[in-house]
């Protein structure tokens, strides 16, 4: 799913590989997001919710960083996703 997120940057906006490839990653973290272990969850929510911002859901995003938050991540990750949360009503 990283991958797909990764490589899906790397494109322009316009292209629709790139399209494909955030939507695989959405669809592939929101699999990972029902886990029992909360430290995959909330990572998978993290990934899943930065694919969304680069779809241009910026809602869907905001939704999946709060409830990656509830799943109380370990500090450096809680970081990350803190950082997500104030920066889409920045960028936008």
């Amino acid at each position: 799913n990283w991958i797909y997120l990764d490589a899906a940057t790397r494109f322009e906006t316009g292209n629709p590989r790139r399209r494909e490839w955030l939507q695989e990653a959405v669809t592939g973290f929101g699999d990972l997001a029902g886990t029992g272990d909360a430290q995959i969850a909330a990572e998978s929510l993290y990934g899943r919710a930065l694919a969304e911002r680069a779809l241009g859901r910026e809602s869907e995003a905001t939704a999946a960083l709060r409830r990656a938050l509830d799943k109380k991540p370990p500090a450096a990750l809680a970081g990350r996703i803190g950082a997500a949360l104030v920066e889409g009503p920045v960028d936008a």
